[in-house]
């Protein structure tokens, strides 16, 4: 929501007719996805990831920025504007940095069309000064932290690598056969020497940008539609500079051509990695604020419409006409096929062991019990209660002289294990969305997750826990992750403690209880009463009495 609305503040200071913002924001919640990227973008929306909470800062950049520059009379010793975007740009910069490589992008196509008033001492010194104390800020708890010795995020070092388009090239499959790649630079080569050469290599760039951009993110027949009318909008709008006849439009269009560059600038980016050049931001990762950007260039004829009808119209109609157009996108949307499909998450765990997770909090009091599981819950729980590696508990519960010391103790077993994070896409109600997704995704994605997979709830992407696993010996690995992560590991871990729980219940009738219990999960728990020795978990002593 914070995302929609900071949006909506862009687009509201750039458009002048005020419902135009809502036509753009409800084609971007509308319209179908055609891209394995654009849908992982649109995925990204609804996890906790740092990213995504810092992206609505790259619109607010923008916003300060265009009101920086577009004011007439301005202080620059004591702006608003400016220090808001001094603000935005630090939090953009703290919270990550393809936010802020996001945010550089708008803000360059703000800039390109008012450079010589960025260049002019009234506003370069305060600019240039807010971006030092801006980075200055940022960058200060980073710099403290590397001092006393805390690694970067390894996440980071992927960022810096992928950037040069490799992994891209091959997630998008457009990593093309070494004798395909060898032909183009023949190609080029021969278009080098022929005397219109600089002319031959712009058309061919064009091209380029054009089916590896417009094209494939919006298919041969929507790209070729916004790529054509991105053109018109660029003539119309250098029209109205030139031409003294169509002065009148010029005030409306001082928005017009930041939108148009930010569109065109976001496609090249994403284009990028696919004709040679560095993935600047990876994984279509731009794709929700450039999204936004591409269809407000598609609502300006709109926008000029009803802005100029407003003279002539009473206001009361113009409402009811921008609600009719607006209904009319979503059943045009459905009638013709455009309409969105349900989006995924990441299936980490089942949803009743979510809610046992929730119900444990809420019922039990603070710090009297432990949740031995995978390491999904153990952030949950933190400050509430304990938790206890599920491969900890395996591989001491083979040992003896192995307690946990908590009143409670609740174990997770997944009767059917889970794929670990695989794809899982929603479904509802034709009017909400469609199922439709789920192959156009994974056919990219699988290149990049071999061992994962995609479902279409309600099915899921489990195995089976059975004696048979449980007695095979538990995989060497060197880090624990890869024994949840893993399909096949993480079957034999789930089996053993599935195993476990049923041979404890044979040694100590009436001890271990059922908390919670379904086809697919159960929550086992047993009590330790205070003042009186903990359970020996290990199965060499699981016989022994309770004293």
């Amino acid at each position: 929501m914070v995302f929609i609305l900071a949006a909506y503040l862009l687009l509201r200071k750039i458009f002048c007719w005020r419902y135009t913002p809502v036509l753009v924001l409800l084609l971007f919640l509308t319209l179908d996805l055609s891209n394995a990227d654009a849908i992982h973008s649109m995925f990204r929306l609804q996890i906790t990831l740092p990213q995504e909470f810092g992206l609505h800062t790259v619109f607010l950049c923008a916003l300060y920025l265009f009101e920086y520059l577009h004011k007439k009379n301005i202080d620059t010793r004591r702006d608003e504007s400016l220090f808001l975007l001094l603000l935005s740009a630090m939090a953009a910069l703290m919270i990550h940095f393809h936010v802020a490589l996001m945010a550089v992008v708008l803000c360059i196509s703000v800039a390109v069309f008012a450079w010589k008033k960025i260049l002019s001492r009234k506003y370069f010194f305060p600019l240039a000064l807010s971006a030092i104390c801006a980075c200055m800020v940022a960058f200060m708890p980073m710099a403290g932290a590397l001092a006393q010795g805390v690694p970067l995020n390894s996440s980071i070092y992927w960022a810096v690598n992928a950037m040069n388009g490799e992994e891209s090239r091959a997630l998008r499959g457009q990593n093309e056969k070494k004798a395909d790649i060898v032909e183009e630079g023949e190609n080029q080569t021969k278009i080098e020497r022929n005397d219109v050469s600089i002319t031959a290599s712009v058309l061919q760039g064009i091209f380029d940008i054009y089916r590896k951009g417009y094209s494939a993110l919006y298919g041969k027949e929507g790209g070729g539609w916004i790529f054509l009318f991105t053109v018109l909008a660029s003539v119309f709008c250098w029209q109205i500079k030139r031409k003294p006849c169509l002065k009148q439009f010029r005030g409306m269009c001082e928005g017009y051509y930041f939108v148009i560059a930010a569109s065109v600038i976001y496609v090249f980016v994403y284009a990028a990695p696919t004709i040679g050049l560095p993935d600047i931001i990876p994984e279509g990762r731009f794709f929700a604020p450039g999204h936004i950007m591409v269809l407000a260039v598609m609502a300006m004829p709109f926008d000029m419409a009803f802005f100029r009808l407003s003279a002539f119209c009473k206001d009361f109609t113009l409402r009811i006409i921008s609600l009719s157009s607006m209904l009319g996108v979503y059943g045009l949307s459905v009638a013709t096929g455009n309409f969105r499909g349900f989006l995924f998450y990441e299936l980490s765990r089942y949803n009743s062991a979510a809610m046992v997770t929730d119900s444990i909090i809420d019922t039990f009091p603070v710090h009297s019990y432990t949740i031995v599981s995978p390491t999904d819950e153990l952030y949950p729980v933190i400050q509430y209660g304990w938790h206890e590696e599920l491969l900890t508990f395996v591989e001491n519960s083979s040992k003896g002289e192995y307690v946990i010391p908590s009143e409670y103790v609740f174990i997770y077993v997944e009767k059917r294990p889970l794929l670990y994070a695989q794809s899982h896409f929603f479904h509802g109600p034709s009017w909400l969305g469609e199922e439709k997704y789920l192959e156009p995704f994974w056919k990219v994605y699988s290149v990049k997750y071999p061992d994962n997979g995609a479902s279409q709830a309600p099915e899921i992407i489990a195995g089976q826990a059975s004696e048979d696993m449980a007695g095979q010996e538990l995989p060497e690995y060197e880090n624990g992750w890869q024994m949840y992560s893993d399909f096949d590991k993480r079957i034999i871990l789930e089996s053993k403690v599935y195993e476990w729980c049923q041979k404890f219940s044979e040694k100590n009738p009436s001890v271990l209880k059922v908390y919670y219990e379904d086809d697919d999960f159960v929550c086992y728990y047993f009590r330790q009463e205070a003042g009186k020795l903990p359970y020996e978990l290990g199965l060499v002593e699981a016989g022994a009495e309770y004293e």
